[in-house]
């Protein structure tokens, strides 16, 4: 997962919020009665929260997803050099030894650099999951306190 892909996350999730900062903005605009508001408001708040964590879901689905198709393929590299190396004639048998191990070292090293590369990308998938959450959440809440005020009389 590149960085184009932790952003395009960070736009959905603005995007998200900012769906829901119009949809509050329409609700309390619109002409009906304080119960009726809240209640569609509420239903609004519990409509993109739950698409939020869809989405984050999705995305975390889907870093595991390439994590576990790069290291088959991976696998399938190594087992076929390995297979090939095998088949070779016997007096040069000890230099295919070596350019073997040599190969298995480097594949390793690309094994170990991807599953690096994913032990940052999951954790910051999963932040900006829970930062989209938290967003939601904290929106929903200042939603609540504007509605109470809007609904309070005096």
């Amino acid at each position: 997962m590149n960085n184009n892909q932790v952003a395009a996350g960070l736009s959905i999730g603005g995007l998200v919020l900012g769906g829901l900062i119009g949809v509050v903005v329409g609700l309390l605009v619109a002409p009906r009665s304080g119960a009726e508001t809240r209640s569609m408001l509420s239903d609004k708040v519990d409509e993109l929260y739950g698409e939020g964590k869809s989405v984050a879901a999705q995305s975390f689905e889907k870093i595991q997803e390439t994590a576990s198709t790069a290291g088959a393929k991976i696998q399938e590299t190594a087992a076929a050099a390995g297979d090939k190396l095998g088949a070779a004639a016997g007096n040069l048998k000890p230099r295919i030894n070596e350019s073997r191990d040599e190969l298995r070292a480097k594949m390793e090293a690309a094994r170990n650099r991807i599953t690096e590369q994913l032990g940052v990308a999951v954790p910051k998938a999963e932040e900006a999951a829970e930062e989209v959450a938290d967003a939601v959440e904290a929106a929903a809440e200042a939603v609540g306190e504007v509605v109470e005020v809007a609904a309070d009389p005096a």
